[in-house]
């Protein structure tokens, strides 16, 4: 057992968040954390790392394992590249010292030094950090321009993929990895995917991205109401088990809660009857059943956690045309993000827009709504269209304001009006009286939401509406949007929110528009089938440096190089051990010799990693 969470107690204040909360991890588990916002999950990885403490329980961890956790996002003045190796100073110090000892390899007793520590610097991974580097830099998308940015000039999603890039890096025998997949597009969150389900080490990993939590999980933990229920298979075997659980405790509760019934009315009559007959026998076996009762082991009753509660109302019919462009071209400055971009949907059709982040997605929203008319070509909107539009970036000018006061700007009504839809957007009470600049992400998406909802439109424009939502929330939307009659533009991220909504799917890519007829899984497929080797044609010689062509391996020479970086790496394990044999510890000149062909084969061995990383995005 690598962990363990036993009967831990854990509140803010008055607030209680853990009760009694336990559970095991343990080596290799790929643990996903699910439950409603607010619930405690970050709680959890927080008294795991240390950061806080628990009011009461206990907090097992193995000794000498490490943790990796990405909780606040540190200042550093340091370029990309000198924070992703922060986590990997003990190497580079170790190189440091080596390379001081070869300058005095004059005696045995230096020789059988450098010889320990070369060993120790092997087998912490020393001789391969460099491609390690590389290839976790090139799988979150961070090339060798962004490595020399200064870090504190980043955005706060570039910043979270570069702390993620320095704990993959650093490689810890425990990840704590809290919403990872946001702010990465598809392909990154793919590599990712494929990253931690090789992960040597164990991961836990908070998410609501049900997609994400299918591929890589190997076990759920439910936190809900303060406990932690474990669950054996990934997320969507445990919404079977725990569909199949929840029906058998329903069953046994009121099975339960009839057979307490009927012995609590035999109770009653055994009494009723004792004062009747003036019977203390009556009243003896009236406290023995009820005695009965409080020594049953009561079911609880099925948890339903608070649900948001709304409806779409019909929208009013638009033409059969909602937007169509032609030969559309927009660019910032030199950077083109749509050239001669030709798009046409139709009412009643539900789309989502995907591409790489930057790609100009929330640009061709604002183009669509008008509020950016800086392009060429055509883009033509139905007069009959009213957009309803949730925006990804949600800010307000008065963060001092009311949910109420916000609401009811938006949509008037009286206060008893807005109170009432409030509600069903789990603003509660004098939950109504936060002041919006107070809001979490998700309590943000909600209150937009609502606004939305009661607003007059027929069309919607979505960006990235399950951000901030928990999976209780999303699912609840996505059950309104299907249940919509009017048309769906969205853009999003989340696999499972594209198959369940959109009638097809629209990729923003290399400035052009394409349209996918399936699910996300066929728009996978689709694209791996056209991404084939761009050839290179000259006509004549010309003598110039010019970038390299990237090729595509065919799979026999994929398995190939597979076969080479396996023969190459065991290669590479016995010259290392070599270097531990007196025959070369002893002679300064074969020392020599054994290191040089080292490096040599290490650096061999980044080019064929790096080719093989390129191959496996085909």
């Amino acid at each position: 057992m690598y962990l363990s969470l036993s009967n831990i107690k854990k509140s803010y204040s008055f607030n209680e968040v853990l009760t009694n909360c336990s559970f095991s991890v343990y080596k290799g588990d790929r643990v996903g954390i699910v439950g409603s916002n607010g619930c405690g999950k970050t709680t959890i990885f927080k008294l795991i790392n240390g950061t806080e403490n628990p009011n009461d329980g206990e907090i097992f961890i193995r000794k000498g394992i490490t943790i990796g956790y990405l909780d606040q996002i540190p200042e550093y003045n340091l370029t990309v590249i000198e924070v992703i190796k922060l986590g990997l100073v003990h190497i580079y110090e170790m190189q440091q010292r080596l390379e001081a000892l070869e300058t005095k390899l004059d005696d045995d007793k230096m020789l059988k030094r450098y010889g320990a520590l070369q060993e120790e610097f092997m087998q912490i991974g020393g001789y391969t950090v460099e491609s390690k580097i590389k290839t976790i830099c090139m799988g979150l998308g961070i090339g060798d321009d962004f490595l020399e940015k200064d870090f504190n000039l980043l955005s706060g999603g570039e910043k979270s993929r570069v702390i993620l890039a320095q704990i993959l890096c650093k490689g810890p025998d425990v990840l704590l990895l809290d919403e990872p997949s946001n702010h990465l597009d598809f392909k990154t969150i793919m590599w990712l995917e494929k990253y931690l389900e090789k992960y040597e080490g164990t991961v836990l990993v908070i998410s609501h991205d049900r997609y994400f939590l299918d591929r890589v999980a190997t076990k759920i933990i439910n936190v809900e109401r303060g406990q932690a229920y474990e669950y054996k298979g990934n997320y969507s075997y445990y919404v079977e088990q725990k569909e199949i659980k929840n029906a058998s405790q329903e069953k046994m509760y009121h099975n339960q809660q009839k057979k307490i019934t009927q012995l609590e009315t035999a109770a009653k009559r055994l009494r009723q009857w004792g004062k009747q007959s003036d019977n203390e026998a009556m009243f003896v076996r009236a406290k023995a059943i009820e005695r009965r009762i409080e020594r049953m082991d009561k079911v609880e009753k099925v948890y339903t956690p608070d649900e948001m509660k709304f409806n779409l109302k019909s929208p009013l019919k638009t033409g059969r045309g909602i937007v169509r462009t032609t030969s559309v071209t927009k660019a910032f400055g030199d950077r083109v993000l749509l050239d001669q971009a030709e798009l046409e949907i139709i009412a009643p059709e539900k789309t989502c827009i995907i591409g790489e982040n930057g790609a100009g997605k929330t640009t061709l929203f604002k183009m669509m709504m008008g509020d950016d008319a800086d392009y060429s070509g055509d883009l033509v909107i139905n007069k009959s269209v009213k957009f309803g539009y949730l925006s990804q970036e949600i800010a307000y000018q008065d963060r001092k304001q009311t949910i109420i006061k916000n609401f009811k700007d938006s949509v008037p009504c009286t206060d008893g009006q807005a109170r009432n839809t409030l509600a069903k957007y789990l603003f509660k009470g004098d939950d109504v009286f936060k002041l919006v600049g107070d809001l979490s992400g998700g309590e943000k998406s909600r209150l937009e939401l609502a606004k939305l909802v009661n607003g007059d439109f027929n069309v919607l424009l979505l960006d990235e509406p399950t951000n901030h939502l928990d999976i209780s929330a999303r699912e609840t939307l996505e059950e309104n949007l299907l249940n919509y009659k009017g048309s769906i533009i969205s853009i999003s991220h989340d696999r499972y929110f594209i198959d369940k909504i959109s009638d097809y799917i629209i990729e923003l890519d290399e400035k052009k528009l394409t349209k996918f007829f399936g699910d996300f899984e066929f728009y996978a497929e689709e694209k791996a089938k056209l991404e084939v080797p761009k050839e290179v044609v000259s006509k004549k010689k010309v003598v110039k440096k010019t970038e390299p062509v990237k090729k595509t391996l065919s799979k026999f020479k994929l398995e190939q190089l597979e076969t080479e970086i396996h023969r190459d790496e065991a290669r590479l394990e016995e010259l290392n051990q070599k270097t531990f044999e007196e025959e070369y510890y002893l002679d300064l000149v074969k020392a020599n010799d054994l290191k040089t062909e080292i490096d040599d084969l290490s650096q061999q061995l980044e080019k064929k990693y790096e080719i093989l990383l390129e191959n496996s995005h085909e």
